[in-house]
């Protein structure tokens, strides 16, 4: 009996020695993730391209709405930092962190798509997914406050890739500006596909409001009107399938662009004129469709 408890004591003592150095490991390597993410921030944050070219005045933000329709290559005087699925959130930063570092730029176009607001659209901003796939590239944007916003939304995940923050060092400093946003070629015609697709399950025209979207719409709006810049809302071209579909959301969007942001311009070019053989699916233009569009609104600013 006195045999047993004393292997079972001794048991006990190994296996708190365990956990005890389990833990210190896990203590050290938590610390040494962060000082190592930090220091890469700072690193990235010292170092990466904020500077565009003194010719190019227009900045063009928002979502793949923008990143594909918007070629800033036939649009000479611009930059197109736009990037699928983005959070109105990380399009506000891109604005106020590129206009610090380029003076010249006195014109912001932002993609406001029928849909940008439906309230599924929270996820883009607090979703885990999301700040799985946004949150370390876009680090180097981040003040205080946007941390704060962003960990309040999620404390858990935010907190799980504050420990990663040096993930995609590489990326930034390789892909550089295009890791956060740029113009998408697109080289595919998935029309036919998206038309069936969409006959047999329409997507919900949602009436309830992205509130955090919103929010930083707004932000978007305050801050170039503080700066004097003007601020363009883009309504990009979608297949007349989905522009019928989406027509009877029209009436809020134009109210809450004439309450909210009274100073911005509205332009909608859901109805632009295009051949099937221009469209990736019903929500976005493929190169053929981009050049032509992207000549169109050349023409605009030329005038």
């Amino acid at each position: 009996m006195e045999v047993r408890k004393t292997n079972l004591s001794i048991f006990n003592f190994k296996m708190k020695k365990f956990i005890k150095r389990g833990v210190l490991f896990l203590i050290i390597t938590g610390i040494v993730s962060l000082i190592v993410g930090f220091l890469s921030v700072f690193v990235s944050k010292k170092t990466f391209e904020y500077k565009i070219k003194e010719k190019k005045n227009i900045l063009i933000v928002g979502n793949s709405h923008t990143e594909c329709s918007v070629n800033d290559s036939i649009i000479s005087n611009s930059v197109n930092l736009s990037q699928s699925a983005s959070s109105y959130f990380y399009s506000y930063m891109k604005i106020r962190e590129f206009t610090k570092y380029n003076p010249q730029i006195d014109t912001v176009i932002i993609s406001f798509s029928d849909n940008d607001l439906f309230s599924q659209k929270e996820k883009w901003f607090s979703s885990s997914q999301k700040i799985n796939n946004k949150m370390t590239r876009h680090i180097i944007l981040f003040n205080k406050d946007d941390y704060l916003d962003l960990f309040k939304s999620n404390p858990l995940e935010v907190s799980f890739q504050t420990f990663i923050l040096y993930s995609d060092f590489y990326n930034l400093h390789m892909q550089k500006r295009d890791f956060i946003g740029s113009y998408n070629k697109i080289n595919v015609n998935k029309i036919d596909e998206a038309i069936i697709e969409f006959n047999l399950s329409p997507p919900i025209v949602d009436e309830e409001i992205a509130i955090t979207e919103l929010k930083y719409l707004q932000k978007i709006y305050e801050f170039t009107q503080e700066s004097n810049i003007k601020l363009i809302l883009l309504n990009t071209p979608i297949h007349p399938i989905l522009e019928k579909h989406f027509s009877v959301i029209k009436a809020r969007n134009l109210e809450i662009v004439s309450e909210k942001m009274p100073n911005a311009t509205y332009f909608d070019h859901t109805s632009f004129v295009l051949e099937n053989s221009m469209y990736a699916d019903l929500s976005h233009l493929n190169n053929k469709g981009s050049n032509k569009y992207s000549e169109f609104l050349q023409s605009i600013f030329n005038k």
